[in-house]
């Protein structure tokens, strides 16, 4: 029903309005996140990141409409509050409305698929590879539930005014008869909106509890193999009271007990210091004059090295000159046997004839 002379009341202007500025800020917020995920190769590959693109891209969606609010409501309608405020639309641009609102249905559907992702990344943990194998269902189920029970919900004529929005309330004319789903629209408001948003909470609710445990838990294991790195020292003040508690009413004897605490104390402290000086400054004399001595070898050893040096000079020397006289020797001898030998052989020739 429509009428022209109904004023607009206060509280359908405030629901016309205010709603627009918290819908422009996620607008804003959810371009920036697609943004940075789209500049950032790391971030593109990442499932993480992708579901998040996902999920600011539906919440686009959903805060473009609840921006547009009333200006899509056919004009002079008539709602809960009397004429809505804003309202310039008409029949076609409230069937958009409704549809963009009941596809708003996916932003709670990607909550819920961000939590399986926790649930199956930190809690069974599952590598990024095999998560990888059902990604497809993380946009699949929310995208595929949102534009299938839109569409319905489109064939059905079941959009209409609801207060600052179009939903899922058909508007029946006067003398028209509606249909039976038209007639149980209630029912495919909780089938489509009401009911999946309740079960997203509750699971995402038992999915963050569930991952507090195991987070707790694995607190626990690694406070259990703590160990301290550094040196406890003794509790002055507790012995302190040790000693007044073992002293007389008076407080003499404390006084003589602490005082002999701190006196056996420092005289410890300064034993064990001056004994560690001596032995620091002996073993540091020591080192001194083995690094001494060991130049010293070193230097003989150098000594050394130089006189094999020219001991195998000499050596070779000698041998290169006995190879020489070795060789004139054969060669005087091979001069002085040939002639001999060619004389007897031709004597022998001689006496055989």
């Amino acid at each position: 029903m429509s009428t022209e002379d109904a004023g607009h009341d206060v509280k359908s202007i405030i629901i016309a309005i205010v709603p627009k500025f918290p819908a422009l800020v996620s607008i804003l917020g959810s371009s920036a996140i697609i943004r940075k995920v789209y500049k950032s190769p790391t971030k593109r590959k990442n499932i993480y990141h992708r579901i998040l693109c996902g999920l600011s891209c539906s919440d686009i969606l959903a805060s473009s409409c609840y921006f547009l609010g009333t200006w899509l409501v056919p004009a002079k309608k008539v709602g809960g509050f009397g004429l809505v405020f804003g309202a310039s639309g008409n029949n076609a641009t409230c069937s958009l409305s409704g549809f963009l609102t009941q596809f708003a249905i996916c932003s709670p559907l990607y909550n819920g698929t961000l939590s399986w992702y926790y649930l199956l990344s930190i809690y069974f943990n599952w590598s990024e590879r095999k998560i990888r194998k059902i990604e497809k269902y993380f946009h699949i189920i929310p995208i595929g539930y949102a534009l299938i029970s839109s569409s319905i919900a489109l064939g059905l004529d079941m959009y209409g005014n609801v207060e600052w929005l179009c939903w899922i309330k058909p508007d029946i004319a006067e003398g028209e008869e509606p249909s039976n789903a038209q007639m149980n629209f209630a029912v495919f408001q909780w089938v489509f909106l009401f009911g999946p948003v309740w079960a997203t909470i509750a699971f995402v609710t038992t999915v963050m509890f569930v991952l507090y445990r195991k987070m707790r838990e694995n607190e626990k294991k690694m406070e259990k193999y703590q160990f301290a790195t550094k040196r406890t020292r003794p509790d002055i003040d507790l012995i302190k009271k040790n000693l007044e508690s073992e002293g007389s009413p008076d407080g003499n004897k404390n006084e003589d007990n602490w005082g002999t605490f701190r006196g056996s104390s420092m005289k410890n402290s300064s034993s064990i210091t001056s004994d560690d000086g001596k032995a620091l400054r002996t073993s540091s004399l020591k080192i001194k004059s083995s690094g001494t001595s060991q130049g010293d070898g070193w230097k003989k050893l150098r000594k050394s090295s130089k006189r094999d040096d020219e001991g195998w000079k000499k050596l070779r020397q000698s041998g290169a000159t006995a190879k020489v006289s070795l060789r004139d020797v054969d060669v005087e001898a091979q001069s002085s046997d040939v002639p001999t030998t060619r004389t007897s052989q031709s004597d022998g020739w001689k006496k055989l004839r």
